[in-house]
């Protein structure tokens, strides 16, 4: 067998319940293709929500169960603060712990993942997470996990290393490659992990180039409001607010930069979120979501992007 047309890679920003965002795309993306988005990608990678995605259509959810899991479920990871009260407790706690328990996170997680292994998915998956105790990155590789036992974890694991964000969730203890981790999101240097995956497959496939790799890379959304003025006057509670947002869209918008430098085929999907209310990426209320998905279904209707998501399929792989 020749070298392939296409090498294709599906990338998943992460950006908690703004994962709406990505799987209303993938959702759209399959009714025009008329293919699962586990038959169009010939890897997955993805980086906190977006890791938990890139699990779940690796283990056989098909799109359409996992928006059923952000829309009914949000508020069990993300609990909804309905007064004044509540809200301010909840802040103000962060001084001395995590805003969130991640009791409701791994009981759905349990209930999705259940025993299923990293070494078990149907395609092949990259994800992203940071060891805090090791001060060592750590990617979830299917490559490494079917051919050594100490690469292998349950995705369940997998999924609550990739999203303990700082702030947020508390770290996910794991004993994984022979040594015990303390990991925290990926999002904390590679939100958008796009460049891990195109790495790791030149390093790995010598019969796959960069010409070869057609990569789609999607948002969680960017949230427009200018915030630089305002920073003058934060203090600890407001930088607290701020500072996981700025950094992915920080590290999202290199990753973007970069893979334009290097890739003939390559798209990028993310919408602008353009009313500070709905921006909060732990914001489970149905409004919220409604908005997001609206916002993102206008960007599906633009003429533009509907031809360059055409063109990124046009090429049947090998």
């Amino acid at each position: 067998m020749g070298r392939k047309e296409e090498y294709r890679i599906l990338s998943i920003d992460g950006g908690g319940l703004r994962g709406i965002v990505p799987l209303t795309i993938l959702k759209y993306i399959e009714e025009k293709e008329g293919k699962k988005i586990i038959e169009l990608f010939d890897l997955i990678t993805g980086t906190s929500t977006g890791g938990i995605i890139a699990c779940g259509l690796a283990c056989g959810y098909s799109v359409d169960d996992l928006i059923s899991l952000y829309y009914n479920k949000g508020s069990e990871i993300f609990p909804i603060d309905n007064n004044f009260i509540k809200k301010s407790y909840r802040y103000i706690r962060t001084v001395f712990k995590p805003m969130y328990s991640n009791k409701g996170l791994k009981k759905i997680l349990d209930e999705y993942f259940k025993d299923y292994q990293l070494s078990n998915t149907i395609k092949p998956i990259i994800v992203t997470s940071y060891d805090i105790y090791n001060n060592e990155v750590v990617m979830f590789k299917t490559r490494n996990a079917v051919v050594s036992d100490k690469h292998d974890a349950k995705l369940k694991d997998v999924c609550l290393a990739t999203s303990s964000a700082p702030v947020y969730f508390p770290p996910h203890a794991l004993i994984y490659n022979d040594k015990k981790r303390i990991l925290v999101d990926g999002g904390i240097y590679i939100n958008n992990p796009s460049m891990g995956a195109i790495s790791d497959i030149l390093k790995t496939n010598e019969k796959i180039g960069i010409n070869n790799i057609h990569l789609l890379s999607l948002g969680t959304g960017n949230h427009a409001s200018n915030i630089g003025y305002y920073s003058k006057k934060w203090g600890v509670i407001n930088w607290l607010q701020n500072i996981i947002t700025i950094m992915m869209q920080a590290t999202s918008k290199v990753v973007d930069y970069e893979c334009v430098q290097i890739l003939n085929n390559y798209l990028r999907l993310q919408i602008e979120i353009k009313d500070k209310k709905y921006s909060k990426m732990s914001d489970a209320k149905l409004e919220t979501l409604n908005y997001l998905i609206k916002e993102t279904n206008n960007l599906l209707l633009d003429d533009k992007i509907k031809q360059e998501i055409k063109n990124f399929f046009k090429n049947e792989v090998l």
